[in-house]
C-alpha cells in the first residue's frame, strides 16, 4: 500500500490540506484512495511511535495500526493509497528548537514512521517557511513562551531547512520526500491536492480554489473564476501563470504580509534571514531523493 503523510511543518497549514482532502473523501475512495478523519490516525500513530521507542517494528504493529485507522466498511483490499495529514506531527511548537536543535524530533519521528510502514511505499510531504516569518509564528503558537526561552540559544541565522530535510532522508532513505515553500502554497494548491492524493488528472476536485479565495480580494476572486471559465487552460504551467497574474494584483495585504516584532530583530536581520532562506531552498533543490513542488 502507498502511505502518503503530510507531516508539517508547524505554522504552514492549520489543517487546510486535511480539510480539503476530506472534502473529497467519497470521490477519492471510489478511486481506491482512503482519506480517514484525523482522529482515526493522529493519536494512534503517536502512541505506536511512543511504544516503538526506536525498536524494530513487526508486521503486527503495522497491521494493528491500519485496522485502527480504516473506518468500518472500507474494503482495505481495494485501497491503494492511504492519505493522512498532521502539520504538528514532528512536535508541538514549543519543542521546535528544543536543546538548541532545529526540529530535533524529526529524526526519531520519521525513522519510527518508516519503521512501522517499512513494507509499504511511504510518501512524506513537508512545507518549508521563511524563518523571518516562521519564528514569530511558532512563538505565537507556543502560547506565551518567552522568545529567548523558545529559541534555546539557537540563533535564527542558523535555521537551515536543508539540515532538517537531510536528517529526514537519512532517517527514512526509502521514503519519497516531497517539499515546497509555504509562500508558494496559493500558487500550487491544486497541484498539491492532486499530488498527495494521486488522483487522476481527469477527476474534478472540490476546494481547488480555497487557498486562493483566502488570499484574494473579492475583485480578485471574481476575476479568477471568470478567467478560469473563459480562458483555455491547457496545462499546469498556464494555470500557474494565470494565478500568479491575479495574485500580483489582487492579493489581500494582511494575508501576504506579516509584521515582525521580536527582541533584537531589525529589518536588516529579516532581510538577512530571507536571503539565507532563498539560498537554503536552492540547496534543497539540488538534494538527491527530494521532490520539490515549484510554482
Amino acid at each position: 500500500m502507498e502511505i502518503a503523510y503530510h507531516i508539517g511543518a508547524n505554522c504552514t497549514d492549520d489543517d487546510r490540506l486535511m480539510k480539503a482532502l476530506m472534502g473529497n473523501a467519497d470521490a477519492f475512495l471510489k478511486a481506491g484512495i482512503s482519506v480517514p478523519g484525523p482522529s482515526r490516525y493522529r493519536a494512534p500513530i503517536r502512541e505506536a511511535l511512543q511504544a516503538l521507542d526506536g525498536a524494530t517494528a513487526d508486521s503486527g504493529t503495522r497491521d494493528a495500526l491500519i485496522e485502527e485507522i480504516f473506518e468500518k466498511g472500507v474494503d482495505q483490499v481495494r485501497v491503494k493509497r492511504l492519505v493522512m495529514s498532521n502539520w504538528r506531527f514532528l512536535c508541538v511548537p514549543r519543542r521546535i528548537f528544543e536543546n538548541g536543535i532545529f526540529y530535533e524530533q524529526a529524526t526519531p519521528k520519521v525513522r519510527g514512521l518508516a519503521e512501522i510502514f517499512s513494507g509499504d511505499r511511504l510518501h512524506l510531504y513537508f512545507a518549508l517557511r521563511n524563518p523571518a516569518t516562521f519564528v514569530p509564528a511558532v512563538l505565537e503558537a507556543a502560547g506565551g513562551v518567552p522568545y529567548r526561552t523558545m529559541m534555546n540559544g539557537l540563533d535564527p541565522r542558523d535555521l537551515y531547512w536543508s539540515e532538517v530535510i537531510e536528517r529526514m532522508r537519512v532517517a527514512a532513505p526509502n521514503a519519497q520526500l516531497t517539499v515546497w515553500c509555504n509562500e508558494d502554497t496559493p500558487f500550487i494548491w491544486p497541484a498539491l491536492l492532486r499530488d498527495i492524493s494521486s488522483i487522476d488528472p481527469e477527476t474534478e476536485i472540490k476546494g481547488e480554489l480555497d487557498m486562493l479565495d483566502r488570499v484574494l480580494t473579492a475583485e480578485g476572486r471574481t476575476e479568477l473564476r471568470k478567467r478560469l471559465s473563459t480562458e483555455e487552460i491547457t496545462d499546469v504551467d498556464n494555470q500557474r501563470a494565470l494565478l500568479s497574474d491575479i495574485l500580483s494584483r489582487h492579493a489581500r495585504r494582511e494575508e501576504v504580509e506579516q509584521e515582525v516584532d521580536l527582541p533584537g530583530w531589525t529589518q536588516d536581520l529579516i532581510d538577512e534571514l530571507t536571503d539565507a532562506y532563498e539560498a537554503d531552498v536552492a540547496r534543497i533543490l539540488q538534494m538527491p531523493g527530494v521532490r520539490f513542488v515549484l510554482p
